[in-house]
């Protein structure tokens, strides 16, 4: 969560997190450059779970309804909204093999269909596979 919109809800601390299950199909090239270079392209659906935290949040006249948060609560507390909804994802990667393992470099966009306004996002993995 933003430094700007913490200070807007007036939190002393705050946090967000999603968590996916996907079931993806992956198409592959051939491989290129000498049988070392594999493109591909990554695309499915799945169950989005996003979790967001506002800490000692009593709640101001600042609204954020995609968010779950509106209006005043009573005394400050850590309050939290939790959704879990279907979403989906498309991207693509290429893999290097380097004797007998590779090194994979992806990127996938995320998008879960939460209440008020999709929540997307695209992670950037890179690493070692065998």
């Amino acid at each position: 969560m933003t430094q700007s919109l913490q200070s807007a809800f007036q939190a002393r601390g705050s946090g967000a997190s999603i968590y996916s299950l996907t079931l993806n199909t992956v198409v592959n090239a051939r491989d290129l450059l000498f049988n070392r270079l594999t493109p591909y392209v990554v695309g499915g659906g799945g169950v989005y779970s996003r979790h967001i935290e506002l800490d000692n949040y009593a709640g101001t006249t600042t609204c954020a309804p995609s968010l779950g948060f509106c209006g005043v609560y009573g005394s400050p507390a850590n309050r939290t909204r939790t959704q879990n909804v279907s979403g989906w994802d498309l991207g693509g990667g290429l893999r290097w093999r380097l004797s007998s393992f590779w090194v994979v470099a992806e990127a996938r966009y995320n998008a879960a269909s939460t209440r008020y306004k999709v929540t997307s996002f695209v992670p950037i993995v890179v690493g070692l596979s065998w």
